[in-house]
């Protein structure tokens, strides 16, 4: 269920959808040049991209690699205390950094996978890239449709 209650701006609309958890932003329609009712563009298919995008860096990083769901564990804390706090989180985020450097440090003296694992690792991101290829081709061809 998308809100509609955000405020309005002059160029877009914002919808937030609570799957998700994320702004979703139209495009500006004075931009595109057409005239289109937003409501007639189903957002399915944006929220299963935005999902399949969100799905990415688990993928990349999952946790069944210690060090690699630590860095990506390490590396989102990181975004989101520059997000919420800034400056004032800065001896935090110099601490991260110097995890990040000793654990990147440890992956290259002892990667922590043997060949077999690196290649099938590589077919679970290529899955997924290709997942999210699907989705915006979808996403894409909804938005052309509407705006037809």
């Amino acid at each position: 269920m998308l809100r509609r209650d955000l405020p309005r701006q002059d160029f877009a609309e914002c919808w937030y959808c609570p799957y998700c958890q994320i702004q979703l932003d139209e495009v500006p329609r004075r931009v595109l040049g057409v005239q289109f009712d937003p409501l007639e563009v189903p957002p399915t298919k944006f929220i299963l991209s935005a999902t399949a995008w969100q799905q990415f860096p688990t993928r990349l990083l999952p946790d069944e690699i210690a060090p690699f769901g630590e860095t990506r564990r390490l590396m989102w804390r990181k975004h989101q205390l520059f997000l919420q706090q800034g400056m004032v989180a800065l001896g935090e985020i110099a601490e991260i950094n110097g995890r990040l450097t000793t654990l990147r440090e440890e992956i290259s003296t002892h990667f922590p996978l043997t060949q077999p694992e690196i290649e099938t690792h590589r077919e679970h991101i290529a899955a997924q890239v290709e997942a999210i290829l699907a989705c915006e081709r979808e996403a894409i061809l909804v938005l052309q449709a509407a705006i037809k």
